[in-house]
């Protein structure tokens, strides 16, 4: 059986002024996303937060709370629209059963899907599946 790569594709996007979420006074909010390039048809976005006070949340966020690619912002703001490579906070082992809700394939990444504050969770934590954009 060969290892598992615990690393997954994503890009940096930047928020509106006013996002619904994370919104700051004076700079714009930076996220990652392992949606490479958003479609017309994408409705929410999975998104991380990786600097500032909610470091390292996970949330979805409206395809209209991230600036659009063409927007002078990100040569503004200095935030190259590469793709890089992160690693995830968890890969699936093993293929999931039929009988549980969420559903991944061995080799799927993951993204711990909370907030900051964790203290609420002590033996299950919600999870967005990277590859099919899916919580559970």
């Amino acid at each position: 059986m060969e290892p598992l790569d615990c690393k997954v594709s994503v890009r940096k996007y930047v928020l509106v002024s006013r996002p619904s979420k994370w919104s700051q006074k004076s700079c714009r909010v930076v996220v990652q996303s392992p949606v490479l390039n958003i479609r017309n048809t994408d409705t929410e976005i999975p998104v991380k937060r990786f600097s500032g006070e909610d470091d390292n949340s996970v949330c979805y966020l409206l395809r209209q709370d991230i600036e659009r690619d063409a927007s002078h912002i990100y040569d503004k703001e200095c935030v190259s629209k590469a793709e890089v490579r992160i690693d995830a906070h968890g890969v699936a082992i093993s293929d999931s059963v039929s009988s549980e809700e969420l559903a991944y394939k061995r080799g799927d990444k993951f993204w711990i899907y909370v907030g900051s504050s964790t203290s609420q969770y002590t033996t299950t934590v919600p999870v967005i599946n990277l590859r099919t954009r899916e919580s559970g």
